[in-house]
């Protein structure tokens, strides 16, 4: 998973874009995590909204997908209802396999990673010069 701080052309808000590579069939759960609980968040799928149906459950904070398909590839977001804030968006892919990882670099420490992340979101950054982590 990538995690990468953006924020939309035009506009003030900063919101993060993780990123997520599964295999077809996979399941996929993405959560929304807004700082006032009572606030209502809503879901979008390439910027059209979501509703539960067929494989899809669409939950007060997160999203579940079972037996995802190449048709779940895309850009997902999650919206407060009333104030349409940006909270978080997800890329997903959906490929026929996944690699064994080996090819990761695990030498990152985890703890500084949040702090410059958090720093770079919180600062302002444009897509160019945003941080990515990977896990």
């Amino acid at each position: 998973m990538t995690r990468v701080c953006l924020k939309e052309p035009g506009s003030s808000e900063a919101a993060f874009l993780e990123d997520f590579v599964l295999g077809v069939g996979d399941p996929l759960e993405l959560s929304c995590d807004v700082a006032d609980p009572s606030k209502p968040v809503l879901w979008f799928k390439d910027g059209l909204g979501l509703v539960s149906h067929n494989r899809t459950r669409v939950g007060p904070r997160t999203l579940h997908i079972i037996n995802v398909s190449y048709e779940d590839s895309g850009v997902y977001s999650c919206r407060t209802l009333h104030s349409n804030v940006l909270v978080i968006n997800y890329t997903v892919r959906v490929t026929d396999s996944l690699s064994s990882g080996d090819d990761e670099d695990y030498d990152e420490d985890p703890e500084e990673a949040a702090m410059i992340e958090k720093a770079i979101c919180d600062s302002g950054s444009t897509p160019s010069s945003a941080y990515k982590q990977t896990t």
